[in-house]
């Protein structure tokens, strides 16, 4: 079984064009602690906070992330075959 963990993009198409690898686990574990930090503040009471977070860990961190998980996901499914998952998971 071969998986799908690892990918390769541009970090960033505008500054620096040089191949790097990414990683779908990586990811989702970056995305998942960002968000969390922003919803036990929500949960605190916090709202005003929570909303800081979210905003500023998109801007400088999980944004990237995010962005970078959804195209190799939408590769995956879309371009190395719509079955790929229920052939392999």
């Amino acid at each position: 079984m071969k998986h799908h963990n690892v990918y390769s993009e541009i970090f960033d198409p505008y500054h620096n064009e040089t191949q790097v690898n990414g990683c779908l686990e990586d990811d989702i574990i970056d995305i998942y602690s960002n968000i969390k930090i922003g919803l036990l503040l929500y949960e605190q009471g916090h709202s005003s906070e929570a909303v800081w977070e979210w905003k500023f860990g998109f801007e400088v961190h999980w944004g990237e992330h995010a962005t970078s998980a959804i195209r190799a996901l939408h590769s995956l499914i879309y371009k190395l075959g719509g079955d790929i998952i229920e052939r392999e998971y």
